[in-house]
C-alpha cells in the first residue's frame, strides 16, 4: 500500500504542475493552448481540431508541437521551484518524465 500511496502522491503532484503549466500556456500562447488541450487532453484528431478552429492542419501540427515544448519547459521550471537540492530536482524530473511518457 505504501508504494501505491507514493504513486498516488506523484500523480497528484504531476497533475498539479500540469494544471499550472496549462494555465500559463493559456495565458501566454492561447493558440498553442487550444491545440494542445484538444489533441493531448481531449484526444481529438488533428484534422478535426483544424476544422473546429478554422486553421490549417499544418498550423495545428505546429501549435501542438510548439505547445508541448512550451509545456515541458514550464513543467521543468515548476520542478526547479519546488526542488530543494540538485538530487531532488533530478528525482522530480524523473517522476515527471514517467507521467509524460518520456516526452
Amino acid at each position: 500500500a505504501l508504494a501505491g500511496s507514493a504513486d498516488d502522491f506523484d500523480r497528484e503532484w504531476f497533475l498539479h504542475l500540469l494544471e499550472l503549466a496549462m494555465e500559463r500556456l493559456r495565458a501566454e500562447h492561447p493558440n498553442y493552448f487550444e491545440a494542445v488541450q484538444a489533441f493531448l487532453l481531449e484526444e481529438r484528431a488533428q484534422p478535426e481540431i483544424a476544422a473546429a478552429l478554422g486553421r490549417s492542419l499544418q498550423d495545428v501540427r505546429n501549435h501542438v508541437h510548439r505547445g508541448r515544448k512550451k509545456l515541458i519547459g514550464y513543467l521543468r521550471e515548476e520542478v526547479a521551484r519546488y526542488a530543494t537540492t540538485p538530487q531532488r530536482h533530478q528525482t522530480e524530473l524523473e517522476v515527471m518524465g514517467r507521467w509524460l511518457g518520456g516526452a
